[in-house]
């Protein structure tokens, strides 16, 4: 083996000492060793191996949401922003009758709190929230369908992995080489979170597909990366945080009690004979002393008087309550929750006296991308499924249905989900600038629509069966109107009233004005004939 010559070796060295790499794959003195950081690289699922980790994850986030001060309320206005109305079902198959019967179908089912949930109790808006609420503050979700009709919630915390198992799964869920699921496995019982499951007997397995390749387990998360198999709560980058201003919030208001009490403390001198007790208004203890004698301790209470020992000094404190950092750490602490449930600061404080009026549009604008992927998430992962689902049961009931399923074949179950969007901040400026821009040819309809998130190949058919189906009808009322009153003339168009092209405008005159006009000397506008 050749060897470099020492020249040479120093060149590769330096060469070496300058190499330009990536300054976070070293070690430094201010870089701290991170837990859980492996030097081979490791799946999504690596980090969460440890399912009693995992489940504790979960019930502190739960923790949080039951009695942190402002978590609950922020992931509230979340699901609500992304929620608003709901969202509306649009069947879109080919035949017209079977986009009416289910259209109607699925109206019945999802008002009915019966025939909708298992127990009962939720409605199909419910159920969306809920899901939505889990999905923030677990990790995931799951929604089992019936073979009676009712879907079936089933929270988080019940797909579990027995330990006797040798199968590839990840926290109740098995999985293929190919990171498929195949199963889920659910506790019978809503058992402890953190109670040992050690039999795959104590657990029921949910295929995650039927025969036919259809979902029979609609779970609901949101993964961040290819390799996640289970959802993770949204509350774990932010648990320190929340946590701290917990105790911040707690520590200022125990000390601003403390300063609107008052208190008279007095000092005796060594070998003053103790003039009696004080009545203390607080709760009393003894203490033995070292030295042999007893000392009473007294509760803190607003007006108590504390005597001291002879000889004693005792100092008062008056601390500056807040003092000057307290609302900028607040703020910071509060700015770091909000921003992790994707909410501009003054939308999650229902505060915008901070902000002005391009602030809290441009902060909003941002938001709302991050509410239109959960939609996307509820869609893909919820509504679709569920819908199909149901059909599926619809047309097992419904001769007609059924016919239409094998004729139509997928495209019977065509259909489109309309998202809840959100209303403009300024309605006026924003439809007009959209006018402008349109009707000069600086963006086209579908380029304009595209960065609404509206598909105009489907607006546009919107729209115009919209106006046909108008001016059909108004066409059969103003017939109707004309064979029962011949002498009003009615037009299809006044029944309609639809609104006038841009650039056109109308006037109304009185009757007789043409007459008037043609008249000589008559002006537009006269009352009278002229003399």
């Amino acid at each position: 083996m050749s060897r470099r010559p020492p020249e040479l070796a120093s060149v590769f060295e330096l060469m070496d000492a300058f190499r330009a790499d990536y300054d976070l794959a070293k070690p430094s003195r201010w870089r701290r060793k991170y837990a859980g950081v492996s030097s081979v690289g490791r799946p999504a699922d690596w980090h969460f191996r440890s399912e009693g980790d995992y489940l504790r994850m979960m019930e502190i986030a739960r923790e949080f949401v039951r009695n942190n001060m402002i978590v609950d309320q922020g992931i509230d206005r979340l699901a609500n922003n992304v929620l608003r109305g709901g969202f509306t079902l649009d069947p879109r198959s080919p035949d017209t009758g079977v986009n009416t019967a289910a259209a109607d179908r699925w109206k019945a089912w999802a008002e009915d709190a019966d025939q909708c949930e298992l127990s009962g109790r939720f409605t199909w808006r419910a159920m969306e929230k809920l899901v939505l609420r889990a999905v923030i503050t677990d990790g995931d979700h799951l929604v089992l369908p019936t073979r009676d009709g009712p879907a079936e919630l089933a929270e988080a915390h019940r797909c579990r992995t027995p330990k006797n198992t040798k199968k590839a799964v990840v926290h109740g869920v098995v999985i293929d080489r190919y990171r498929r699921p195949l199963e889920y496995w659910l506790t019978r019982d809503d058992i402890e979170p953190l109670a040992p499951l050690t039999h795959v007997r104590d657990v029921r397995q949910y295929p995650a597909r039927d025969p036919d390749g259809n979902r029979q387990v609609f779970h609901v998360y949101n993964p961040k990366r290819v390799s996640q198999t289970r959802g993770i709560t949204a509350l774990a980058p932010i648990g320190t945080a929340a946590g701290m201003l917990d105790e911040i919030q707690f520590a200022r208001m125990v000390q601003q009690l403390v300063v609107g009490s008052y208190a008279i403390f007095r000092q005796q001198p060594l070998g003053l004979p103790p003039a009696g007790a004080a009545a203390a208004p607080g709760p009393q203890s003894t203490e033995r002393q070292t030295d042999g004698t007893e000392k009473t301790l007294g509760g803190y209470t607003p007006g108590i008087e504390y005597i001291g020992r002879p000889g004693e000094t005792i100092t008062g404190f008056a601390p500056n309550v807040p003092n000057p950092t307290f609302f900028d750490h607040s703020r910071l602490l509060l700015t770091f929750i909000a921003i992790n449930l994707n909410l501009p600061l003054c939308v999650f404080l229902l505060d915008a006296s901070e902000t002005n009026f391009s602030g809290f549009r441009g902060a909003l604008d941002q938001a709302k991308e991050g509410f239109r992927s959960l939609q996307r998430m509820l869609v893909d992962m919820l509504h679709v499924h569920v819908y199909r689902w149901k059909l599926r049961q619809w047309a097992a009931e419904d001769p007609a249905l059924a016919r239409a399923m094998l004729k139509l074949g997928p495209a019977f179950f065509a259909h489109y989900w309309f998202p809840p969007s959100w209303p403009y901040i300024e309605p006026l400026k924003d439809a007009s600038a959209a006018v402008l821009q349109t009707s000069t040819c600086q963006i086209s309809q579908r380029r304009r629509c595209g960065e609404q998130a509206i598909d105009w190949d489907r607006e546009s058919s919107d729209i115009v069966e919209d106006n046909g189906m108008l001016i059909e009808k108004a066409i059969q009322k103003a017939e109707e109107l004309n064979q029962k009153y011949p002498q009003a003339k009615v037009t299809w168009q006044q029944v309609a009233a639809l609104p006038l092209p841009q650039g056109l405008s109308m006037r109304v005159e009185a009757a007789g004005a043409e007459e008037s006009a043609a008249k000589p000397g008559a002006t537009q506008g006269d009352d009278h004939d002229g003399d």
